[in-house]
């Protein structure tokens, strides 16, 4: 033995000095290995040690007993799932979940991964750590989107997290260069991790239908004309947003307007990817097409010049763009499917170049209220019902099932039915008699 390989030796024995490889004591820290050591005992001694092992091509991690300034932190955690779920609901939720639901994604994601939201334009977001976790939590579970959410970054190693506001789900985890170079990018896969936290939300629901003047109104919540004309749309955002009681709602208008005698002839639906539905029980598919924004424009531009009745039905997710200073609101937009979106000035725009005579809207979406003022101008005699005011967001039904809140209890009004919220499809169609529709 040498002599530099005997003072390393001694060094060794004498101090207790744990040697480890770097894969075990600091996961995915520098390949270049780390020492750390009391200083008092050694002097070139510590330079001889690293020279040594870097000279003898190992990569290993040193770290003294007794040291007070080593490179790991003092109290170094690597986070498992449960530790950093108990993190976000003990510290950032302060143990309340009512309300509430939070996701996240089942393993850790790598530093630089993105993460975008709906409005890719002011919801995307970078992992800022070398690898973390990552959390989504919805903050009004029943609520329709758009509504405050919060997005959360928390680092693997340690006890820190970043947490920003939001109001959309996240949809996508990107890595913006493969390992070939090439971009990659893979819907985000969230999970519930917890069943206990499926709690109403206590919030008090300010859901109301709302009506300006604009000309003349008619009192009739909906009309019936031979002639008239009806346009259901529901878009769902995508295949992991679109709620299965929208479809439901659907349903339940759908048989509704068969009651006043409106026949299929005269209903356009035009519900997510186009996917068939029999809505009325018949037999047959009553889902016309996809609500894709170019269908949805198609649909109001071939409606008949001047016809003489118009009714909108709309059940959906919703948004709205704040102005400058965060108070006043813009366009208010429904979510269409494929990620698309219609906003209230486009589809008044396109609804007054067919001059109707009369016209109803019916609208679920969140924000729904922003569309009044616009679409009060695209008929002599309008009507607009609204779930919610144009700086608010629109809630599932809380006690009565798979429905929209404002839609089920709007639509039990017409038909004078109350489906309850476990009614399977047939039990829709059935219940009610036919409506008087001049009652």
């Amino acid at each position: 033995m040498d002599f530099w390989s005997a003072k390393v030796f001694l060094t060794i024995r004498e101090t207790c000095i744990y040697l480890k490889y770097k894969d075990d004591l600091l996961g995915e820290t520098s390949k270049k290995g780390a020492i750390s050591m009391s200083t008092r005992r050694f002097g070139l001694t510590a330079l001889a040690m690293m020279l040594m092992l870097l000279l003898n091509g190992h990569t290993y991690a040193l770290v003294s007993g007794d040291s007070t300034n080593s490179l790991l932190p003092e109290e170094r955690t690597l986070q498992t799932r449960e530790e950093a779920i108990r993190l976000v609901v003990e510290d950032i939720l302060s143990g309340d979940i009512s309300g509430k639901a939070i996701y996240m994604v089942e393993s850790p994601i790598p530093e630089g991964t993105i993460v975008r939201g709906w409005r890719a334009d002011v919801q995307t977001l970078v992992m800022p750590y070398k690898k973390g976790w990552f959390f989504f939590i919805d903050d009004h579970r029943m609520a329709n989107w758009e509504h405050p959410c919060r997005y959360v970054f928390m680092d693997y190693e340690a006890k820190e997290y970043q947490v920003l506001p939001a109001t959309s789900p996240p949809t996508v985890l990107e890595r913006s260069v493969s390992a070939e170079g090439e971009t990659v990018e893979k819907h985000l896969k969230l999970e519930e991790i917890e069943e206990s936290i499926r709690l109403r939300p206590e919030e008090e629901k300010t859901g109301e239908i709302e009506e300006e003047e604009s000309g003349e109104l008619f009192g009739q919540m909906i009309k019936y004309s031979p002639t008239g004309r009806v346009i259901l749309i529901s878009g769902g955002y995508d295949v992991y947003n679109n709620y299965p009681r929208y479809l439901k709602d659907l349903r339940h208008y759908y048989v509704t307007l068969t009651r006043y005698g409106y026949t299929d002839d005269q209903i356009d639906v035009l519900y997510a990817d186009g996917s068939s539905a029999d809505l009325d029980c018949d037999g047959d598919n009553d889902i016309d097409g996809n609500a894709r924004k170019t269908t949805v424009q198609a649909a109001f531009n071939l409606l008949p010049a001047g016809l003489d009745y118009l009714n909108v039905f709309v059940t959906d997710h919703g948004g709205t763009d704040s102005g400058p200073d965060g108070a006043q609101y813009g366009d208010s937009r429904i979510w269409l499917w494929n990620q698309e979106w219609i906003t209230d000035v486009e589809m008044a725009s396109l609804i007054s170049s067919r001059s109707p005579q009369c016209a109803s809207y019916v609208l679920e979406q969140c924000y729904s209220g922003g569309f009044i003022d616009d679409l009060l101008t695209t008929a002599d005699k309008v009507t607009v019902y609204a779930a919610c005011r144009g700086d608010e967001y629109s809630w599932a039904c809380d006690t009565e099932g798979d429905f929209d809140e404002f839609s089920y209890h709007f639509t039990n009004a017409l038909r004078w039915a109350k489906p309850s919220g476990s009614s399977t499809a047939q039990q829709i169609c059935q219940d009610g008699a036919a409506v008087d529709a001049d009652a």
